[in-house]
């Protein structure tokens, strides 16, 4: 998934600067990800990144590229989005998943928040400066108290 996404991220850049568009990259994070795993089991962990994945897919336009990029951190390129409306989309995410519920058994549901690190490409970016100013984002995210977005230009 990683090799994919950086290769994906890598031809939409191309592809926006050739065509003078925006680009912009979420980086979505859950929340004390570890605690689910700890108190609920990596099954009740699972259903909580499932029911991210598909938020995510319910969240953004058919055009944007979704990515599993690791652990429970997910990536979204945003072709022809601005930061602002980059912000926007995380925003909508982040309060859409604060909202749902996993069940953990006939009687508990739990639910999760997430950070969201948010960057639009610059004229000099590569791939990995684009994608390291979007997850130094989501790590102030985290670090301001989590359950939010964080965007750095």
């Amino acid at each position: 998934n990683k090799r994919w996404f950086s290769s994906k991220l890598h031809s939409e850049i191309q592809h926006a600067r050739g065509l003078g568009l925006h680009l912009s990259l979420l980086v979505v994070d859950v929340d004390h990800f570890k605690r689910f795993n700890d108190n609920y089991g990596h099954i009740v962990g699972d259903r909580v990144l499932a029911n991210l994945g598909s938020m995510i897919r319910e969240t953004v336009r058919t055009e944007d590229i979704p990515c599993r990029y690791g652990g429970e951190e997910f990536a979204v390129i945003l072709p022809e989005v601005d930061r602002n409306q980059a912000v926007s989309v995380g925003e909508r995410l982040r309060t859409r998943f604060a909202d749902s519920t996993v069940q953990v058994n006939d009687k508990k549901k739990v639910s999760a928040t997430i950070s969201v690190g948010v960057t639009q490409l610059t004229a000099d970016d590569t791939p990995e400066a684009m994608f390291n100013r979007a997850d130094r984002a989501l790590y102030q995210a985290k670090s301001n108290g989590r359950n939010q977005v964080v965007s750095l230009p």
